[in-house]
C-alpha cells in the first residue's frame, strides 16, 4: 500500500507538471486527458479539446501499442507530448500532417534513453506506424494509425550541418549518393 502511494504521489506531480506516467498496467487518467495537456496550450490560451475521433485514436494507441510497450518494457514511460490541435502543432513546430493531430501519436521518454525504448519495440512485436528517434531531444516518437496499413518504419532524427566548398568533390559524391535508395528500415531524416 505504501509503494502505489509513493507511485500515485509521483504520478500527480509528474502530470502537474504536464507529463503522462504510465505504470503498474493502468493510466493515472482513464479518460486520456493528460494527453491534451500542453504548456504552449496553456500560454497561449489555446483550447486544445481533441474531437471525438482523435479521442478514439488516442484510445487506440493506449489500448494497442504504448501500453503494451510500457508491459513490455517493464518500467515507467512518461508521455512528453500526444494530441495538439491545429493551432498548437504550428507553435511546436509540428508538421502540417502530424499525426499529433490525429490522436495517433505521442512522445515518449524513459529514463534510460529513447534508443532503449526503441529496442523494445523492435523486440516486442508490437505494430507501429512510425517510431522517431531523437536522440538529441531523448524522445522517441510513436504512431500507431487506427486505420490504413502502419507502416512500421524507424526513422533517426538528426541534425547535420555539412559545409560543401567548391572544388573539393564533395558536391559530386552527394549527388551520386542521392540517386541510390534504401532497403533498410532505418532511414536517417
Amino acid at each position: 500500500m505504501k509503494r502505489l502511494t509513493v507511485q500515485l504521489i509521483i504520478a500527480i506531480l509528474l502530470t502537474m507538471s504536464g507529463i503522462v506516467l504510465l505504470f503498474s498496467g493502468f493510466w493515472i487518467d482513464p479518460a486520456l486527458e493528460e494527453f491534451t495537456y500542453s504548456r504552449i496550450a496553456v500560454e497561449n490560451a489555446l483550447d486544445n479539446t481533441p474531437p471525438a475521433a482523435a479521442k478514439t485514436a488516442l484510445n487506440h494507441l493506449v489500448t494497442y501499442l504504448l501500453e503494451p510497450l510500457r508491459k513490455f518494457y517493464k518500467s515507467p514511460v512518461a508521455i512528453l507530448s500526444g494530441y495538439r490541435s491545429d493551432a498548437v502543432n504550428r507553435l511546436a513546430g509540428g508538421v502540417v500532417a502530424s499525426q499529433h493531430r490525429k490522436g495517433e501519436a505521442a512522445d515518449c521518454y524513459v529514463a534510460e534513453g529513447p534508443e532503449q525504448l526503441l529496442a523494445a519495440l523492435q523486440n516486442s512485436g508490437l505494430p507501429f506506424d512510425q517510431a522517431i528517434l531523437y536522440k538529441r531531444r531523448r524522445f522517441l516518437h510513436l504512431s500507431l494509425k487506427q486505420f490504413g496499413r502502419n507502416r512500421m518504419q524507424v526513422l533517426v532524427y538528426m541534425i547535420c550541418v555539412i559545409c560543401l566548398f567548391p572544388g573539393c568533390g564533395l558536391r559530386r559524391n552527394i549527388r551520386q549518393s542521392e540517386q541510390y535508395g534504401y532497403n533498410d528500415s532505418v532511414v536517417f531524416i
